[in-house]
């Protein structure tokens, strides 16, 4: 099986200014607190579906946009899930990073973000990060500035297939899961590749999207494979990580 997920809550975007004024690269913000809550509920919510759909699953080979965000959730849904990734990499894929707007940065990004720059970051990860997982001629190369959604989608859309397919032709999906973590518009990608996504829907927070390309569940045999879409933007587990954590914050407050 095969799941794209959103990362959790970035520190920039949180209603606390704690959480803000911790950002050390304005431009690569960390997870919140509760951000760190959604992707272990996350992860329980993985096994939960796995338990359904692939239950002979032992192993994950981690795929990441090189954001800090992206890196920190699988960190946390690594720590919960329960497999054992594959020679305890995470693998660094900047074809699946965030869409380079002129008006979110001033400058091509790519080299200053902290998987670049901290040498202790696969430590704190818990997983060796190496880049990239896949290498193919095909692949496109982002090119700042990235104002265009449809050079967005062309450069995602072509990493997501040279991913999956070195995945599958790599390893026994029956026993081996990817998890790929990305962003809003990547799963807004691949999505609507397969004809499943409305513009009014969200994607929030650690959402969900899980596929299953095993060879007696595709509804079209030959290529190009079109997998089972077993779970499509999932994620209940985002409203019990708010609700857990407003009861945090409630409980310090009454100390």
């Amino acid at each position: 099986m095969i799941f794209v997920l959103r990362h959790a809550e970035r520190a920039d975007n949180s209603p606390f200014q704690d959480d803000q004024k911790d950002v050390k690269l304005n431009f690569d913000p960390h997870l919140t607190d509760l951000g760190i809550l959604q992707s272990q509920l996350c992860a329980l919510s993985i096994k939960k579906i796995l338990e359904t759909y692939n239950p002979n699953a032992k192993q994950v080979v981690y795929v990441s946009s090189p954001f800090l965000r992206c890196v920190q959730t699988v960190q946390y849904v690594n720590q919960q899930l329960g497999l054992n990734a594959i020679d305890n990499k995470l693998y660094v894929q900047t074809h699946v990073g965030e869409m380079l707007r002129s008006t979110w940065f001033e400058e091509d990004i790519n080299k200053k973000l902290t998987q670049k720059t901290d040498q202790s970051l696969s430590q704190q990860v818990g997983l060796k990060i190496e880049e990239p997982f896949a290498q193919d001629e095909r692949l496109i190369q982002q090119v700042y500035p990235e104002d265009k959604l449809g050079d967005f989608y062309d450069r995602f859309k072509v990493a997501y297939e040279v991913i999956v397919e070195k995945f599958l032709n790599t390893y026994n999906t029956e026993e081996t899961v990817l998890i790929i973590v990305t962003h809003g518009f990547g799963v807004q990608v691949v999505l609507d590749k397969f004809n499943c996504f409305s513009f009014s829907d969200m994607v929030d927070y650690c959402s969900i999207n899980a596929f299953d390309y095993r060879q007696e569940s595709l509804p079209n045999k030959e290529y190009p494979f079109i997998p089972k879409i077993c779970v499509r933007q999932q994620h209940d587990h985002v409203k019990q990580a708010d609700n857990e954590f407003s009861k945090r914050k409630q409980q310090i407050a009454k100390f």
